[in-house]
């Protein structure tokens, strides 16, 4: 019994680091329903509830397993298995609570198409329909080798859910830059026509012309760093794989993948501030030739 315990233990234990990494990213995520809004932080709050009762039930399974590991009795060592159990339970209610949050920010978050939000619903209603399924199962496990395979399995589950979070926190990152990026062609739009306006005039733009030139290469390469990040987003995923260790690759590529992602968005938003810096200076010779 006592293999069979530190066995459960190990499968609980990888659960608890995989909760302790969730997250949709620092992201902050647009909506403009205020609804929808609503919907989200309740589902939020529930999500951080859950966590709490969960890091709780972890504590009780923690003390009696080391009880069970002091006296390895039988009723010790039962008492050990029914606490993995309501901590399987607890885990299970917690990943639903973080699908739900996932899914109400995914049903309204601005800047991922129609057909990428359906995709990512489709996945979330899919695990989530597996967690539902799976919970009462737990509590009727009658071996130990049960209960270790129901962990196994929300492992498998839970790392396919924090891909999807990558993922989605990708385009949100990519609506972002677009949002500023869009704001630097308007800007950079006006005052071109303010520029032939004086040019018509008769007017000396010379300065202006090449401060616009220069906002307008910045703004160019952070397209082009926005586009690398598009491409390593949306490499962010699952194809198909079942075991532990294929998803646990899967994991390792989608981390990697964000973060490369995200060095592209961090280099593209530093050639929108190296581009807005000229504004101060078109602002300042525009208001001097009385544009």
């Amino acid at each position: 019994m006592n293999k069979n315990i530190l066995k459960i233990s190990g499968v609980l234990m990888s659960i608890v680091f995989l909760f302790a990494l969730a997250s949709i990213s620092q992201a902050k995520l647009a909506e403009t329903d205020k609804k929808a809004v609503e919907k989200y932080n309740r589902y939020k709050s529930e999500y951080t509830q859950a966590v709490n009762v969960y890091k709780s039930m972890r504590q009780d399974f923690l003390t009696a397993k080391d009880k069970y590991l002091k006296s390895k009795n039988a009723e010790n060592g039962a008492a050990a298995l029914q606490k993995a159990k309501d901590f399987l339970v607890k885990a299970d209610e917690t990943m639903i609570k973080y699908l739900n949050m996932l899914k109400a920010k995914a049903e309204t978050v601005a800047g991922i198409t129609e057909s990428e939000r359906q995709q990512i619903l489709n996945e979330i209603n899919s695990d989530l329909a597996w967690l539902e399924q799976h919970k009462p199962q737990i509590p009727n496990a009658t071996t130990k080798e049960q209960l270790t395979d129901h962990g196994k399995q929300m492992q498998l589950h839970w790392i396919k859910v924090r891909i999807h979070a990558k993922r989605l926190a990708g385009k949100i990152l990519i609506y972002r830059i677009n949002a500023t990026i869009a704001e630097g062609d308007k800007i950079g739009s006006d005052i071109e026509a303010r520029i032939q306006k004086l040019k018509d005039q008769g007017k000396d733009t010379s300065k202006l012309e090449t401060w616009l030139a220069d906002f307008e290469n910045n703004l160019n390469l952070a397209k082009q760093k926005r586009d690398a990040a598009i491409v390593k987003y949306d490499q962010i995923g699952t194809a198909g794989a079942t075991t532990l260790s294929q998803l646990n690759t899967e994991l390792e590529e989608a981390d990697a993948l964000l973060r490369d992602g995200h060095n592209f968005i961090k280099d593209a938003n530093q050639y929108v501030r190296v581009a807005y810096k000229d504004l101060k200076d078109i602002a300042k010779e525009l208001k001097t030739l009385g544009a």
